[in-house]
């Protein structure tokens, strides 16, 4: 298993935390630069990550190359409208806004704003050449 991630700092936070998990190999690398053998996996796991993600086409160009054929990609998406987040808001005296979010470094106008409320609207956009939708998948 290797956990891929670009922030020195998550990846100190993650050795700490896996120190007994001798399975896991950390390593610094970019989504869209893997630096992993082509139709080498079986799983690419992504957990709130899209939305930093200022231009996807590269990043699931590099998923479609890493995973063998029949693999998988499941991704978790940051949803601005889960509970712990209207909490925050409603302390605040804001509401959750409905409008498009903007990925963190995304150019304006490059047709990548997305509504966090709306999680289909990321998963629409993973029509990448390798890469097919489940008719199982699921928006939940």
């Amino acid at each position: 298993m290797v956990l891929a991630e670009p922030s020195r700092h998550q990846l100190a936070l993650a050795a700490e935390y896996l120190s007994g998990e001798p399975r896991i190999e950390l390593r610094r690398a970019d989504a869209a630069h893997l630096e992993l053998p082509p139709a080498s996996v079986d799983l690419v796991l992504l957990v709130r990550v899209l939305h930093h993600v200022p231009v996807p086409g590269p990043v699931f160009a590099e998923f479609a190359r890493v995973l063998r054929p029949g693999g998988t990609l499941v991704m978790e998406f940051a949803n601005g409208a889960n509970a712990i987040s209207r909490l925050r808001h409603l302390v605040r005296g804001r509401r959750v806004s409905r409008r498009p979010q903007r990925p963190l470094g995304a150019v304006a106008g490059a047709g990548w704003d997305i509504p966090f409320v709306r999680r289909e609207a990321l998963v629409d956009r993973v029509e990448v050449k390798g890469l097919r939708r489940s008719p199982v998948a699921a928006v939940l």
